[in-house]
């Protein structure tokens, strides 16, 4: 929520304006379902957790329609629709947001706080995924371009500075609160192996998912359902990445296979939580810089998802193809 929503700008608030009651469901069900399904079929390195992500983004054709029909608070598509898809949106919001921040980052910043917490440190997450938890330049800039895009989306939101006080401040402390409880609920032991499910946990999981698909997508704008051939196409898509995940070859599952490095510490998170909060304070002084930045983030954003795409497909094909 606090990655996918508040850094978006999308619903900074909701821990106040009551649409966590139906949207931490959605979010919590997808996000362990799928990364129980990457773990227990070893499809877990960034490209698998990628398309994964692209599945969870995908929710928002058959519940919000914004995939088909354009974002829900707006008249209709930006650019009118192909196929009965709102291309744009549907680069930006499957391709690329909800992979990347409603998954692939939450995940991440999850590790550092297994890794750094835990005395059995290379069992407390993803092998393959240390690389991406260390201090080089590439993350660093990963990670600051994450928390700089959750500040300036706040203002165009909210617009005046209280509001993006509550928001900034409410979500770092919901945060923090929750790290504080897993450590304190594993007594410092805070793994990824914590995240895996048995089998019960699985059908409960997957029966939620249906219930909220059933219910949701026939409550919220069902006029917005698109023709037969739309819905074919939006599954033939699911086939495509299925397809990919099953295609790409197992993750690696041994430790000593990653870099080397020093890997992000905990106190690292809390400085980066604390940065977004002050600078989150000062666009509501330059609110016409952060419109600005706010929109060309989304124009590149509509490029990114696309490309983004075309990547994971390239690592999974290509690395199929050398190896016959």
């Amino acid at each position: 929520m606090i990655f996918a929503e508040a850094f978006s700008g999308s619903s900074p608030l909701w821990f106040i304006n009551g649409g966590f009651i139906l949207v931490v469901p959605l979010y919590s069900s997808h996000a362990i379902l799928l990364l129980n399904l990457a773990i227990r079929y070893r499809k877990t390195n960034l490209t698998q957790l990628y398309l994964w992500g692209i599945i969870f983004g995908l929710y928002e054709s058959w519940i919000t329609k914004v995939i088909w029909a354009g974002y829900m608070q707006e008249s209709g598509p930006a650019i009118g629709t192909v196929l009965g898809f709102a291309i744009p949106e549907f680069f930006v919001i499957a391709l690329f947001w909800h992979a990347v921040f409603a998954f692939i980052v939450p995940i991440l910043v999850f590790e550092i706080l297994a890794y750094s917490t835990s005395a059995r440190q290379d069992d407390a997450i993803i092998p393959s995924h240390r690389e991406f938890i260390i201090g080089t330049r590439r993350n660093k800039i990963m990670f600051a371009l994450v928390f700089l895009i959750g500040t300036y989306s706040l203002t165009p939101s909210l617009g005046n500075l209280g509001a993006v006080l509550i928001a900034s401040v409410g979500n770092t402390v919901i945060f923090m609160l929750l790290a504080y409880l897993a450590r304190s609920r594993t007594r410092g032991e805070v793994s990824i192996k914590s995240l895996v499910i048995g089998k019960r946990g699985m059908a409960i999981t997957v029966e939620a998912i249906l219930i909220q698909y059933v219910l949701l997508g026939s409550l919220i704008l069902p006029e917005r359902f698109p023709g037969p051939i739309t819905i074919l196409l939006t599954i033939a898509f699911y086939g495509v990445i299925i397809a990919l995940i099953y295609a790409s070859p197992d993750d690696v599952q041994e430790p000593a296979t990653v870099p080397q490095g020093n890997v992000f510490q905990w106190k690292t998170v809390k400085k980066w939580f604390g940065a977004y909060v002050v600078l989150s304070l000062l666009w509501p002084f330059v609110i016409g810089l952060a419109f600005i930045i706010f929109a060309l983030f989304y124009l590149a954003m509509i490029g990114l998802g696309p490309l983004l795409f075309l990547l994971a497909v390239y690592r999974v094909l290509g690395k199929k193809w050398q190896s016959r």
